[in-house]
């Protein structure tokens, strides 16, 4: 389908992404510049830093970058979640309607 412009675009961040959320809005603001998405809303949603041991096959949030399992101690964890970047959702203008 034809649409005219974007209003908004709604991307999932992990905590472990390296991605500084001002620094990418600037980005995107320059980036979009005469294009259907200039102007539009970019809205985050932040997935949390999960950890799975491989000792124990627990699954944990990770607080504070510690990499260790808050049940049996164990130092081998595997990531699971927080290193996402995606695009959840674009929402468009139809320029028919």
């Amino acid at each position: 389908e034809k649409f005219t412009k974007v209003n908004t675009i709604t991307l999932k961040l992990g905590e472990m992404a390296g991605i500084d959320r001002e620094a990418l809005s600037f980005c995107f603001e320059v980036a979009s510049k005469n294009t259907c998405a200039e102007g539009a809303a970019l809205n985050f949603e932040m997935i949390p830093l999960m950890g799975k041991c491989r000792a124990c096959e627990s699954f944990f949030k990770v607080k504070d970058f510690v990499f260790r399992c808050p049940f049996c101690q164990g130092i081998e964890i595997e990531v699971v979640s927080g290193r996402e970047i995606r695009i959840s959702h674009i929402n468009v203008h139809d320029g028919d309607k």
